[in-house]
């Protein structure tokens, strides 16, 4: 039976693909941290069975081992006897953050352990070939043919991005020493399944914006205007394609190269304009395109500026060498109208979005609450303050009217 190494398995691509794995008789060794009972790991694969597998009749128990280490000791996992099992690595764990100010977490976690990783897989005597789940970004904020091959100076904008850079160029030279074959498989936007929706807990860009028109649309707002190209194109990828490519690639019986380069992509992309279309018929909010005008847009653009990059420019991904390792069991995805309909109502339908967003109506109705209170308490207090000078003024009348009264009498005695 063949056997793969998967990590990052508790996390959205890295348990859909240990579930295709399984799913396709596929042993699935998995590293795990701080998980000595392998039940965190096991739920999470059979989250994405459940989710993403209609016809899955394997008993994921029988088919799955979990090594809980922490990537700080990545080098006992040399000591372990399962070790001699594995065929190829499936390296999917990576730290996602965009944070310049988190830039050295990042390449910990995703330049130098995956050396690491890969230098002790070099010395397994069975173990094939490596596979780096990278993203289809690396080639920097270009708007022209990102090719299969490294790139050599992009220009990067977080620190995902220009981790999974460097990491690509480290592999490319521990290939060059070790020769243990590499393959750097680039998704682009990975997305919910493309049937169920299902896109386990991840909430990232192409999420957060979604959900954010969403609950301007919540707060009662019927527009808002975006700083973006409507002309852009949007890359998005269903998570199940994704692992589809990825299986194919690991059944290949092609000749390949020591080390590759592929694109998992979309070959039809959406343009921003479609896109919300099919987020003003969901949410029913209008959206236009231009600068921002009112605090409500400005806090939107400077909500999605951390995207603006990817979103506000036209990407295009070449598959060249995906079609030549796959040959006749190659098959181009389009993304359509449907399909993203189904990845955007079941995001924002579900439990954890729900949440947040009652959670954010209760914030604005306390808010509110306590402006009306606020304006209440300045309307008391005026209102006191006239009723208090009000008062003043009557007695200051009746004082003068006694006043008045007093120098009547004093002037009438005289007289008499």
């Amino acid at each position: 039976m063949k056997t793969v190494l998967v990590t990052g398995v508790t996390g959205f691509v890295g348990s859909a693909l240990a579930a295709g794995f399984i799913k396709n008789g596929i042993k699935v060794v998995a590293i795990s941290r701080n998980d000595n009972s392998g039940w965190r790991t096991l739920k999470a694969i059979e989250e994405a069975v459940a989710q993403t597998q209609n016809d899955f009749s394997r008993d994921i128990g029988q088919m799955l081992e979990v090594i809980s280490i922490e990537y700080e000791k990545i080098e006992d996992l040399s000591k372990n006897p399962l070790l001699d099992e594995i065929d190829e690595v499936w390296h999917s764990a990576a730290e996602m953050t965009y944070s310049k100010r988190k830039l050295n977490r990042s390449f910990a976690q995703n330049l130098e352990k995956t050396s690491r990783l890969y230098k002790i897989m070099a010395r397994s005597k069975k173990c094939k070939r490596f596979y780096y789940i990278s993203t289809a970004y690396t080639g920097g904020i270009d708007d022209q043919m990102a090719t299969e091959e490294l790139h050599v100076s992009p220009i990067l904008t977080n620190s995902y991005q220009a981790s999974k850079w460097a990491a690509e160029m480290s592999l490319a030279q521990c290939n060059e020493r070790w020769k243990l074959p590499v393959t750097i498989f680039r998704p682009s936007i990975v997305v919910g399944d493309e049937f169920t929706g299902w896109r386990g807990k991840s909430s990232f860009g192409f999420y957060v914006f979604v959900e954010n028109l969403m609950n301007i649309r919540e707060l009662g707002v019927d527009q808002v205007q975006i700083d973006l190209d409507p002309n852009a194109l949007v890359n998005l990828i269903p998570v199940n394609r994704v692992v589809d490519y990825a299986i194919k690639l690991s059944q290949s019986d092609s000749i390949r190269d020591s080390f590759e380069v592929v694109h998992a992509s979309s070959g039809k992309p959406f343009t921003v304009v479609k896109l919300a279309e099919r987020i003003e018929v969901i949410t029913g909010l209008k959206i236009f395109f231009g600068k921002p005008i009112t605090k409500l847009d400005r806090m939107l653009a400077n909500g999605v500026k951390q995207n603006k990059y990817f979103a506000g420019r036209s990407w295009h991904f070449n598959q060249c060498t995906m079609k030549k390792v796959l040959k006749r069991d190659y098959e181009d995805f389009k993304m359509d109208a449907t399909i993203l309909d189904i990845i955007i109502c079941r995001f924002l339908w579900s439990d954890d979005v729900v949440i947040r967003r009652k959670k954010l109506m209760k914030k604005r109705h306390l808010r509110f609450s306590k402006k009306m209170s606020s304006i209440y308490n300045l309307q008391t207090r005026i209102i006191t303050s006239y009723r208090s000078k009000f008062e003043l003024s009557r007695q200051s009348e009746a004082l003068n009217s006694i006043d008045l009264e007093t120098q009547h009498m004093r002037t009438h005695t005289k007289i008499s």
